[in-house]
């Protein structure tokens, strides 16, 4: 029950399930408040170095926000001039570089897509499908080579094929063409779209060491990539379908003619092969 005094002072509030009474004084709360504010308000004033201090760290954070808008829109017009490069590609003949030894390596590059698209997550799905099924077994485990990577980078919108300690690496280069037209032919299953999105997935999460996450953190603020980019990409990942990895392998087939390929060689065998394909050889003796 709520009784009120005569004066309107105070009002005193009280239960049944307790004796105990609570005196509650309106007037005397709000002038405890503002003289709280009153006094914050007063300290704040007087301490002229706190202000300076957090205006100056306002502006500090303005400028670099500022400064990683710019890089952004910088990055993003240097990826667009680079594409239009890659769509004007003028075919120039691959180098060919004859060294000592038995074994050579390959290096080929061709245009792929960028970074912020499903279509970049679909092209590393589909490398990552090749290097783990035809491109292993027809370059690593057939031709004896050491190792096959073939691995999109969408933030430059480049594709990269390499071989290593490879014993035929004229043979390696014909190889990659032949399993991207065999996986157009046979298709992708649903089962192998899957595994593959596993295999991408674990890349994403895998945890660094600290120097690794300081020097992708570092490349990410470079690139102006942020960390809800990052958890799009990992969702966008799971969900590629097989029809994706198709078009992948569609824009690869005719993205491949457009490459820039290097060849090291140490055999004097493929020396005529490399005669056939260009009028200059680079010999380095080693």
């Amino acid at each position: 029950m709520i009784k009120n005094t005569k004066k309107n002072k105070k009002i005193k509030v009280s239960t049944k399930s307790s004796n105990n009474s609570m005196e509650y004084n309106p007037i005397q709360e709000d002038y405890d408040e503002n003289a709280k504010t009153r006094m914050f308000n007063k300290k704040i004033a007087n301490n002229e170095d706190t202000i300076l201090a957090l205006r100056n760290k306002v502006k500090m954070l303005e400028n670099k926000t500022n400064r990683l808008q710019s890089m952004n829109e910088i990055f993003l017009d240097l990826l667009k001039n680079q594409q239009k490069i890659n769509k004007q590609h003028i075919k120039q003949n691959p180098e060919f570089i004859q060294i000592g030894g038995s074994v050579g390596f390959n290096a080929y590059s061709f245009p792929s897509t960028l970074y912020d698209s499903k279509e970049s997550l679909a092209d590393r799905v589909f490398c990552h499908i090749l290097s783990t099924s035809s491109l292993w077994k027809t370059v690593r485990m057939a031709g004896g080579a050491y190792g096959v990577y073939l691995f999109p980078s969408a933030d430059s919108g480049i594709t990269k094929f390499l071989t290593y300690r490879d014993p035929h690496p004229f043979e390696s280069l014909k190889a990659l063409g032949s399993c991207i037209e065999e996986a157009i032919n046979r298709g992708v299953s649903k089962e192998e779209t899957e595994k593959a999105i596993i295999g991408c997935y674990s890349d994403e999460v895998t945890p660094k060491s600290p120097s690794g996450r300081g020097s992708t953190g570092f490349l990410r603020c470079l690139y102006g990539m942020d960390e809800k980019q990052k958890v799009k990409r990992i969702k966008t990942l799971l969900s590629i379908t097989s029809k994706d990895l198709m078009q992948a392998a569609l824009r690869y087939k005719e993205n491949i003619a457009k490459g820039r390929n290097v060849i090291l060689f140490g055999d004097s065998a493929n020396l005529v092969k490399a005669a056939e394909n260009t009028g200059k050889i680079i010999n380095i003796k080693i």
